[in-house]
């Protein structure tokens, strides 16, 4: 089991990256994203995000557990879902895109508040949470300029 929380957490071994592995997942993420909108209605969408989180809370508290650790630098599954939330329901739209991904990523990094409060939420859920904040907060960010740009 052990072998399938750390394929699961590193997402196909991407935590292993020697150097910005959050970054290269949060691009895996954006790239699995970009076929999930093309591909499937947005409730499928939904439901693909909801079991990526849920999956991800489950093995990253034992991934924690085995490698005796409160966050693991080699968990990524958190950036996949926190990029998949920010792209949620976004058109596709490359320059959006990659604005989202880059929000996504400094929001990560810097995790401001209310975002760094909740890495100190217990097991794969805090592990989990701070991401998917900042995935939320890039896609309301997202929207609002959207409405803005549509106004005008």
């Amino acid at each position: 089991m052990k072998k399938i929380y750390l394929l699961v957490t590193t997402f196909f071994y991407l935590g292993y990256f020697p150097r910005i592995p959050g970054t290269f997942a949060s691009a895996a993420g954006l790239v699995l994203f970009y076929g999930t909108t093309r591909i499937f209605p947005p409730l499928a969408q939904l439901l693909i995000l909801v079991t990526l989180f849920l999956t991800g809370v489950w093995a990253s508290t034992r991934t924690a557990e085995i490698l005796r650790q409160k966050d693991p630098s080699v968990i990524v599954i958190d950036e996949v879902a926190g990029i998949g939330l920010a792209l949620y329901q976004i058109p596709l739209n490359l320059p959006l895109w990659i604005s989202a991904f880059i929000l996504f990523r400094l929001l990560d990094i810097l995790k401001p508040w209310p975002i760094n409060a909740l890495e100190r939420l217990k097991g794969g859920f805090g592990i989990m949470m701070d991401d998917c904040a900042a995935g939320l907060a890039v896609n309301l960010l997202l929207r609002i300029w959207l409405s803005y740009a549509a106004s005008t």
